[in-house]
Formats: C-alpha cells, sequence, structure tokens
C-alpha cells in the first residue's frame, strides 16, 4: 500500500461521494510505484455497487481528469484481464524531487441551467423596462416582474404592456398619470388588455380630431353653449308655466368682447 497515493486521494475534491470512494480503493491499492490492478468487479463489490458500469465510467473521469492513466493488460492466452492504473505524479508518484502530494480539485461546471434561465429572465426584464413608457423604481418592478412570469407567460405580457403603450399614446396620457410598473404589474392591470385588440387602440388615435381652434374661438363655444342652457331651461309645455329668462349679463358682456376684439359682426337675437 501508498501511504502517498492514498493521502493525495483523500485530498481530492469536488467528485461525488462513489466517485472519491472509488478512487480512494484505487489509492489504497497502489504499491510503491503508485500503480494498482484491481479489476472492475472487485472495486464494484467494494464500493456496493450491482454491476461495474459506474466504475468504468469513473475510472474513464479519473483519465480525463489527468488523476492516473489507464495500462490495458493481457494474459498468457492472450485474453484480456484487469487494467493496471499509474496515478499521475501530481497525485503523489515519483518525481525528480522525490514524494510529492499535491492538492487536487475537480472544477465545477460554470453554465447550469439554473444560471441559464436566471439570465434569460434578467434579459426579458430589461426588455420589458425599456419598453415601460414611465422609469420609476426599477428594483420593485424586477422583483414583480419575476413574481408575474412564473404564473403569466412573459411573451403574452410584453404584449400586454405594447397595448397599455399604445394606448396612453392614443390618449396622450401625461407621465404623472401613467402608474409606475410595480404598480402596473402588482395590480394586474395588464389583464385590461387581454381582449382589446392593438389595431384598434391605435386607430383610436387617428379617430380622435385634434383640437386645433384658438384659444378664444374655445371660449366663445363655451359662453354660447352655456346661454344656450339657459335659454333652453326657460322653455316651457303646454302644462308647465312659462319660466321667465334672464340673460347672463357678464356672458353677454364677454361675448361682445370677444365680438369686438376679433371684429365678428352678427345679428342680435332681437333682430
Amino acid at each position: 500500500m501508498s501511504i502517498e497515493c492514498l493521502n493525495a486521494a483523500l485530498k481530492v475534491e469536488g467528485l461525488t461521494p462513489t466517485k472519491k470512494f472509488i478512487l480512494v480503493i484505487l489509492g489504497n491499492y497502489c504499491d510503491e510505484r503508485g500503480t494498482c490492478f484491481p479489476s472492475y468487479r472487485h472495486i464494484a463489490e467494494k464500493v456496493g455497487l450491482k454491476d461495474t458500469k459506474g466504475v468504468q465510467k469513473a475510472i474513464k473521469e479519473f483519465e480525463q481528469l489527468g488523476l492516473l492513466s489507464i495500462e490495458h493488460r493481457k494474459n498468457d492466452l492472450g485474453g484480456h484481464t484487469s487494467n493496471r492504473y499509474h496515478f499521475s505524479k501530481a497525485m503523489g508518484g515519483k518525481t525528480d524531487r522525490g514524494l510529492k502530494t499535491v492538492r487536487l480539485s475537480v472544477p465545477e461546471p460554470c453554465n447550469t441551467k439554473d444560471d441559464t434561465k436566471e439570465r434569460d429572465i434578467d434579459n426579458d426584464f430589461e426588455i420589458f423596462w425599456k419598453a415601460y413608457p414611465r422609469k420609476i423604481n426599477k428594483y420593485q418592478a424586477k422583483q414583480k416582474y419575476y413574481l408575474i412570469t412564473k404564473t403569466y407567460d412573459k411573451d403574452k405580457l410584453k404584449c400586454m404592456l405594447d397595448k397599455f403603450v399604445a394606448h396612453c399614446e392614443a390618449e396622450k396620457t401625461e407621465s404623472k398619470f401613467i402608474p409606475h410598473c410595480s404598480t402596473f404589474l402588482n395590480q394586474r392591470r395588464f389583464l385590461d388588455y387581454e381582449d382589446i385588440k392593438i389595431e384598434d387602440i391605435k386607430n383610436l388615435a387617428k379617430t380622435k380630431e385634434p383640437d386645433n381652434k384658438p384659444k378664444w374661438m374655445r371660449d366663445k363655444e363655451i359662453l354660447s353653449k352655456q346661454n344656450e342652457l339657459r335659454v333652453s331651461s326657460s322653455w316651457s309645455t303646454e302644462n308647465e308655466p312659462k319660466k321667465q329668462f334672464k340673460a347672463n349679463p357678464k356672458a353677454s358682456q364677454k361675448l361682445a368682447e370677444i365680438a369686438a376684439k376679433h371684429n365678428i359682426k352678427g345679428k342680435s337675437r332681437s333682430e
């Protein structure tokens, strides 16, 4: 038994318990030259495995990691016999400077399924955040996005956001009246757009007539409507007594000032 090889095998990190046990068994059987030749069946029995496939796979992996080298042997009749395993110099074999044992570790995989999934979610949120029209409290919005996308399809959510953005543009909604992104998600406001087509929202903006009238004309229309309401309130039916109508002097004066300012001529009600 080689104490150096056994100690070196015990110091290897990053292996599963079963593979570590197999490596320790090989190290325990090594001679002073750092070699051993136990059969697959013998190792499987020591470890407690039902067959030798796990042993073969583990030893092949050790060779790929550089922990040992495999020498295929044959018996006197030309048939195959157990392999001889040579522990590498890094595992405690003889070197020019004598015995040397190095603490080895098996590298961990750097790209797991969970890591990839997390990066995908981050990228999806960045796209969602970039499209949202009001950018306040990104951290809280990100937490709500992670929570929503666990039960709601992220592509469908992005489609609902596009409809919401189109609606804001059609209504010309000011930024201060747009809810925070976290509120939009937390209150499930995107559900309001599930049954609405984005084409209908965009057509809404086209059908709206722009109000290009000057302010004085809009003021005149408002005052005229106020006067018309007062006149209509004075009308009566045959069964109702006639109400006396009194013109609003302030409204009439305002209309006169607007007419004089812009040289608008017209007939009075008495004409």
